[in-house]
């Protein structure tokens, strides 16, 4: 073997990483077989940017399947049952807070906590504010599908909204026109794609509890939110640097939040989940805070009267319970005999 047709294997190896050991071990060696013979037939000594890419991703996604075939179909179901509701609550309240509310309109728009209104330009969406109007709906759509059964249609819409919520984000910034922040839109991409990895209720009692927690669940959160919101605040709404004491931002990290803090107990083997109940019951009061005002450590301005038990830094609560639903799914018992290939 010569040293470009050497480099070229080594090249291909390192690439090969991203998929797991397991199917490395089985089929790393024939799969690097078939690339060098493909280079070769093309006469090349080094692989191109699309051939690395393709392994990369095929191999992170090869990844991701292999760890989520460590955990229960059951308690994927489960994991996606809560995504559902709370991409639907998400979507409802922001909807009727950011988009559409009678506190919504033109000429009384503010977005900034001075209250000297706002600069972006706003988009000719009829009732609407913002393009994320359309990931709302999107979302809603989603929602009903899986209640009617269209089992193709809910994936699509699913995956169009986890796609185009950032991408509404980055052109509000890039334009100059009115859009949420952007770690709004990625919370909605997240829940978005955790709705998918289990399959939807299949019977009609299933779809029956999942309608009725959607409901009470939105119900119950925007009512929430819409008694926190007190004259000009609710017009602060998709400000990242509000001091209201609900928004979009808080209400995004709070469910981000409630949905980590699901993962976490569904991923946690027998021996894990005491300690992943101790963590979880010392966040807790962290998360019931989040639904209802902004940790004093995330606001600009520290409310009147705050308390200094309140001084958290929100990214540690997101990272920390990140950290341990990561942690519990690769320390979970691997149950499947063999690992299909990619």
């Amino acid at each position: 073997m010569n040293t470009s047709a050497s480099e070229l294997e080594t090249t291909y190896q390192r690439a090969l990483s991203a998929y797991p050991r397991r199917w490395r071990e089985e089929q790393g060696d024939e799969f690097i077989g078939v690339l060098l013979d493909v280079a070769r037939s093309e006469h090349r000594s080094a692989p191109t940017a699309s051939e690395l890419l393709n392994i990369v991703g095929s191999g992170l996604i090869a990844r991701a399947m292999h760890l989520l075939g460590r955990v229960s179909r059951t308690r994927r179901s489960v994991l996606a049952f809560t995504a559902t509701v709370l991409t639907f609550y998400l979507a409802v309240t922001m909807m009727l807070l950011g988009e559409w509310g009678p506190w919504v309109r033109p000429g009384t728009l503010r977005w900034r906590p001075t209250g000297q209104g706002f600069t972006e330009q706003a988009l000719s969406l009829g009732p609407f504010t913002t393009g994320a109007s359309l990931i709302y709906l999107l979302l809603i759509a989603a929602f009903l599908c899986t209640l009617l059964q269209r089992t193709a249609l809910r994936r699509s819409l699913f995956l169009s909204a986890a796609a185009g919520a950032p991408l509404v984000s980055l052109a509000g910034q890039l334009t100059g026109t009115l859009a949420p922040p952007l770690h709004t839109m990625l919370t909605l991409s997240f829940l978005a794609i955790v709705a998918l990895v289990g399959t939807p209720p299949a019977t009609r009692p299933g779809r029956v509890l999942l309608a009725a927690a959607a409901v009470c669940f939105t119900s119950a959160g925007t009512a929430l939110a819409v008694f926190r919101l007190s004259g000009e605040q609710a017009l602060f709404f998709y400000n990242p640097l509000s001091v209201a004491p609900v928004d979009a931002h808080t209400l995004t990290l709070a469910a981000a939040a409630s949905m980590l803090v699901v993962v976490v107990l569904l991923l946690s083997t027998t021996r894990q989940l005491p300690w992943t109940t101790i963590v979880v019951v010392m966040f807790a009061p962290a998360i019931a805070f989040l639904w209802s005002g902004p940790l004093a450590g995330y606001a600009p301005v520290l409310p009147p009267g705050q308390s200094g038990l309140w001084q958290w830094n929100t990214p540690l609560l997101i990272s920390a319970l990140s950290a341990g639903a990561i942690t519990a799914l690769i320390l979970r018992p691997f149950k499947k005999k063999t690992l299909r290939p990619a």
